[in-house]
């Protein structure tokens, strides 16, 4: 043990301790003065007052109420200055530990960049320490609580416990300059400034802002703030690990995200230095050195993020980002579901990947989305619904959107009818809608929208088992009029307007596989204008409608055309005698806007939905229909046999033609058959009225 040396410039007076005072073989030392001044090496300690115990090595310094001890380290970095009410300093302890109690300051200069340090607490701080070489102790461990104030360029903690763990390793290259021999003693690092900061814990109460090198804040509030450092290839500290917990709060210029638990991991940033940062793998240094990279976040339990400047929103147990090769990618788990809001886009899933660099979103199991799109021939938009049972994807880039297992779409018109499309897999091709604002750089927030630009669907795909059924109810839920599509196969086609391929245009169904169609009208008489006989009541009830290669229905012209074996079959509500059926090689119908009923309340619970997939022609009724290629229509007076027909269903009008080599013959029950080139009437007479003789005689 090296010798102690007091120095003094008065006198000298000692006085023997009563014996009961001292333990027997231990010697105390009490020094006083205005004030005492303990120097070692670059270090002294200011105090009113220093006792001495020789048999723990311990020392208590103390001062008078209201005043400070003074501690002060120098080196040629700077000084180091430490005010405290209460020092109590035990040498033999394992670890040998410092305890600074009552109200305390500290200010010092971090040798990375010499940026000025202060901190500040009011219950106490306790320093432990450890040997390093030559002789000397670097502080292990500090332990502060009370009312703990951190304050630096990069940043400002407060909390009411702040654990700091010191790396005093002589491996440590910056160390082992610290302590090789001098000419220079008094320009040594002290103790209090040799060793890096190895881990920071905080606390209770925990309130953090952290600011970058350009400015920029993030502040984090939760029960306990943890930051674990590493050491970059140039030798400067940077935060390696970042964790928060408890009631997490982050908030930047870009983003508020809340959860129960966040963790970061991050890494020496391989960008320029001039380099703007452009997404959120740039990271504030916090003070420790140069910028940084995130290679990884989680955050957990009741996640919700915000983000500030569009508004976006997600919901989630689970949040995780990853930055691979310069790209990141972001997985929400819900539990059960997550939820990603974005311009009005509402996606759930159990598993939602997004992949913001590329612009793609998948939906791993089964889940919803639901939003607005332009409607057909109109500047409006209308709400979309579409559900899965498989998973989802979106491709930003390539523009479409894939949907696989028991895929549905609802949706609600204008009149109130409810449409509901089902098939096993959906494939949707999308367009950027044109936006009257200017685009903006993204954001460091972690996007949680695939794609740049508000999107429109152009085209929709439903394969396999595919079907639709529109239903229009009155107050009471029992149907209007309901229609029911069923195919292997519907595809939907937004047409563009001529010389404006990003116009609102017109829808063109395509099914171009076998098929069938129910139309039901059961609207009461009373809501149904008069035709041009003034009876429409014939018109209700059910009509079917089968082909076996095609339909097409254009809405520009209002026309559905069937192809192959096509058959038509109306069953008449109100008027038995009514019903009609026919067959024949291709038939089409030209429709009209149907008359709506009286306002009617949506059905209870229906979806919100989008017109962008619904069935066009639920809101249509046949107009006039024609068939040619070996028809057969089947009456209630009769058959008719022709080669092409043309029939108003409204007028009931119905103009039948042959060729010139076979002629159209009508066989009215009980009757000889009628032939001729052209025959026209009432479909409610019971026999028609030719309007072209045969050309010919033919036997």
């Amino acid at each position: 043990e090296s010798p102690v040396y007091v120095y003094w410039t008065g006198p000298l007076h000692v006085e023997p301790y009563p014996q009961a005072a001292v333990p027997q073989g231990e010697s105390v030392v009490t020094v006083e003065g205005t004030p005492v001044i303990a120097r070692q090496a670059n270090s002294d300690i200011r105090a009113s007052k220093f006792v001495y115990r020789t048999e723990d090595r311990s020392l208590h310094g103390s001062v008078p109420p209201g005043g400070t001890i003074v501690m002060t380290s120098s080196d040629a970095e700077g000084s180091s200055v430490i005010n405290t009410s209460a020092l109590e300093y035990l040498a033999r302890t394992q670890p040998p530990t410092a305890i600074l109690s009552g109200k305390s300051t500290a200010e010092f200069l971090s040798q990375l960049d010499h940026a000025k340090t202060t901190a500040s607490w009011v219950e106490r701080c306790v320093l432990s320490f450890e040997a390093i070489p030559g002789g000397r102790t670097a502080i292990k461990q500090a332990d502060i609580t009370g009312d703990v104030h951190v304050v630096q360029p990069q940043l400002s903690l407060d909390s009411q416990r702040l654990a700091l763990v010191f790396d005093v390793s002589p491996r440590d290259p910056v160390l082992k300059a610290a302590t090789a021999p001098t000419s220079q003693p008094t320009s040594q690092p002290s103790a209090m400034s040799q060793a890096k900061l190895k881990q920071l814990v905080a606390s209770d109460a925990v309130h953090a802002q952290l600011k970058d090198s350009e400015g920029k804040t993030e502040i984090i509030d939760s029960n306990s703030l943890t930051v674990l450092t590493g050491t970059d290839a140039d030798g400067k500290l940077f935060p390696r690990n970042v964790s928060a917990d408890g009631g997490v709060h982050a908030v930047d210029a870009d983003q508020d995200l809340r959860a129960g638990h966040l963790a970061v991991t991050l890494v020496p940033s391989t960008k320029p230095v001039n380099a703007a940062p452009t997404t959120s793998a740039t990271k504030p240094t916090g003070g420790f050195g140069g910028k940084v990279d995130l290679q990884s976040l989680i955050a957990h339990d009741a996640v919700h993020v915000i983000g500030r400047k569009d508004a976006s929103e997600a919901f989630a147990d689970t949040m995780l980002i990853e930055n691979k090769a310069g790209k990141r990618t972001i997985k929400f788990v819900g539990q059960p579901f997550a939820t990603v809001i974005q311009k009005g886009d509402v996606v759930t899933g159990p598993v939602i990947d997004i992949s913001p660099d590329d612009q793609q979103m998948s939906v791993d199991g089964g889940g919803s989305m639901k939003g607005s799109v332009q409607d057909s021939g109109r500047a409006t938009t209308k709400p979309m619904s579409v559900t899965w049972t498989r998973s989802m994807r979106i491709d930003g880039r390539q523009n479409f959107v894939d949907a696989f297992g028991d895929v549905m779409a609802n949706t609600i018109d204008e009149d109130g009818a409810v449409d509901t499309i089902r098939s096993s897999r959906a494939h949707l091709v999308l367009f950027d809608v044109p936006s009257t604002q200017p685009a903006t750089r993204p954001s460091s927030q972690p996007a949680t929208q695939p794609t740049a630009a508000k999107k429109n669907v152009r085209q929709a795909i439903f394969q396999d088992n595919a079907s639709i059924i529109s239903i229009l109810a009155d107050q009471d839920g029992s149907p209007l009029r309901r229609t029911t599509l069923l195919s292997s196969m519907i595809q939907y086609d937004l047409v563009p307007l001529v010389g404006d391929p990003l116009a609102p245009g017109t829808k063109r169904i395509t099914i171009p596989v076998a098929g069938r169609m129910l139309v039901e009208d059961y609207r009461p008489p009373t809501t149904q204008p008069a035709g041009a006989d003034g009876d429409m009541s014939s018109v209700r009830g059910p009509t079917a409608f089968q082909w076996a290669k095609s339909l097409v229905y254009d809405e520009s012209t209002h026309k559905a055309v069937m192809r192959g074996s096509v058959v038509i079959d109306h069953r008449d509500d109100a008027q038995k005698e009514d019903s009609i059926r026919l067959t024949g090689d291709e038939a089409a119908a030209e429709l009209e806007l149907a008359p709506t009923t009286a306002p009617t309340k949506p059905i209870p619970g229906a979806p919100a939905t989008a017109p962008s997939t619904q069935s066009a022609m639920a809101r249509f009724r046949p107009r006039r229909i024609t068939a040619h290629g070996n028809l057969v229509v089947t009456m209630h007076n009769g058959e008719l046999r022709c080669d092409s027909i043309v029939y108003d269903p409204i007028t009931h009008i119905m103009i039948a033609r042959g060729t010139e080599d076979v002629d159209a013959i009508f066989t009215p029950e009980g009757s000889q058959p009628l032939h001729a080139l052209e025959m026209q009437w009432d479909a409610k007479a019971k026999l028609p009225k030719v309007t072209r003789a045969s050309t010919r005689y033919r036997k």
